[in-house]
């Protein structure tokens, strides 16, 4: 007897095989089967809808990073459209894979004089490649008609590289009830239970190993992807129109939504955020750390911005004192300087990610998103400390910053600042630009942090103008 998901998948696959005709007479020609992103929601031209469908393409493309070097997993890649112009449009390698086998069939027959194209009939739940096979693995409109998507999910995890990309879009659930008929005009018409909401969905990418460097709720565009298609389904096909308006319906009681993400597999994420190299910025990867960044630390490592406040706490007795928390990430400085009593602390992170897990500990008057490699958006001397744990080390901020701070000190003002060991012996010029600075070294303090790391914090006051 077949396994209840291969059954599933036997009639996905019987489904798509009989259906693909159908669809391509009114969803898009060339074969293309994935929903649409408008410029302009209130469009109510039918014929925007294929327009819309090659934009959403193009703008998944744009975040995805493929280019020349890249081998990309299309799964569900369904007539082999997408695969296609990846490959013309980038370069890149591409192999596809569908439970359809007339779509494979298709999909083959469209990419004969394209050599750096291949296609297989395959589940996405039993992937047939070795490990880290990828740089990318993209998926429009697919894993809702995999029965066991977390399955599926851990096989793409397995077939990326370190560091490769995930681009997908997918079905969601936003509600955790839905509705009767919701249940009959999308999930049983389409085969499917209903699944993850777009939080679920994307702490299960999370769970896997994955960084989310983006995620978007595209259901108003689900909803007018639907109100267009049921229209020009209308003269050849009025039962699939009939259709689609209830499930725009559906929609509009939140029974089914799209999401889409874009995600790296990140193994180690300090080593990540450590690197230079990449295509990501320092900001979108600590954006994408964000929500699991306090439980992936270990917690020796929380030693450092605790001991950090406590040296600005025994330099500084004023706890009404106005005090600046610089690389505040999700506030853990912060915490330790309302554990000492001081409650004037504005927070300043590149991160928005970080701001925005810094703003449920209540520990800030202010968050303010900002390099600090540009001067900050206050008139010099306007705080009476700072704090920054964490900010000056490899692939972070550059020693020139540190006079960006001082600036914002008043004279006499307290700064503690962190610094791993072997950041400090291998970059000379923090070292020169401390010596430039109108500071006075008060404290040192030494900590080790990662088990074998060790840091010291630096403990300086600011007395008056610069010597060199």
């Amino acid at each position: 007897m077949p396994e209840p998901h291969q059954h599933q998948e036997a009639q996905v696959e019987a489904f798509y095989d009989h259906e693909d005709d159908v669809y391509r007479s009114f969803w898009d020609s060339s074969g293309s089967l994935h929903w649409g992103y408008f410029s302009d929601l209130s469009q109510t031209d039918p014929d925007a809808f294929p327009e819309a469908s090659r934009r959403w393409t193009d703008l998944l493309l744009d975040r995805s990073g493929i280019g020349p070097g890249s081998y990309v997993l299309d799964i569900g890649c369904g007539n082999g459209t997408t695969a296609a112009y990846l490959a013309r449009r980038t370069g890149c390698r591409v192999t596809g894979i569908d439970i359809s086998g007339v779509r494979v069939g298709h999909a083959r027959d469209r990419a004969r004089a394209l050599p750096n194209v291949e296609f297989r009939k395959a589940s996405a739940a039993l992937l047939p490649f070795a490990d880290g096979a990828f740089t990318h693995v993209w998926s429009q409109a697919t894993l809702y008609h995999v029965p066991d998507r977390e399955r599926a999910l851990d096989e793409i995890h397995r077939v990326l590289a370190e560091g490769g990309t995930l681009v997908l879009d997918d079905l969601v659930t936003p509600t955790p009830r839905v509705t009767d008929t919701g249940r009959r005009v999308v999930y049983e018409r389409l085969m499917f239970e209903p699944g993850p909401s777009h939080q679920e969905y994307e702490r299960a990418l999370r769970e896997r190993g994955f960084a989310v460097l983006d995620g978007s709720d595209l259901t108003p565009h689900l909803r007018k992807s639907y109100e267009l298609l049921a229209e020009r389904a209308q003269a050849a096909f009025p039962e699939h129109t009939a259709a689609y308006r209830q499930v725009t319906s559906a929609i509009d009681a939140h029974d089914v939504g799209w999401s889409a993400f874009v995600a790296s597999k990140v193994t180690d994420r300090l080593e990540w955020v450590y690197e230079a190299s990449g295509d990501l910025t320092l900001q979108e990867k600590y954006d994408a750390w964000s929500a699991t960044y306090e439980e992936d630390l270990p917690g020796s490592y929380q030693d450092c911005p605790r001991t950090a406040a406590s040296r600005l706490a025994d330099l500084l007795g004023d706890r009404s004192a106005r005090v600046l928390d610089v690389g505040a990430g999700t506030g853990l400085c912060g915490t330790a300087l309302a554990d000492h009593g001081f409650r004037d602390v504005t927070a300043v992170d590149l991160s928005d990610g970080m701001l925005r897990q810094a703003a449920h500990k209540h520990v800030y008057r202010e968050l303010v998103r900002h390099d600090i490699e540009q001067p900050f958006p206050w008139a010099k001397a306007s705080f009476d400390a700072a704090v920054a744990s964490g900010v000056f080390t490899f692939g972070h901020a550059r020693p020139p910053a540190l006079a960006h701070i001082t600036d914002q000190l008043r004279e006499g003002g307290i700064l503690a600042v962190t610094f791993r060991d072997d950041y400090l012996d291998s970059e000379p010029e923090i070292e020169r630009m401390i010596k430039g600075l109108p500071l006075r070294l008060r404290s040192r303090t030494p900590i080790t942090v990662f088990d074998d790391t060790p840091m010291s914090v630096l403990a300086f006051e600011k007395y008056g103008e610069a010597t060199a």
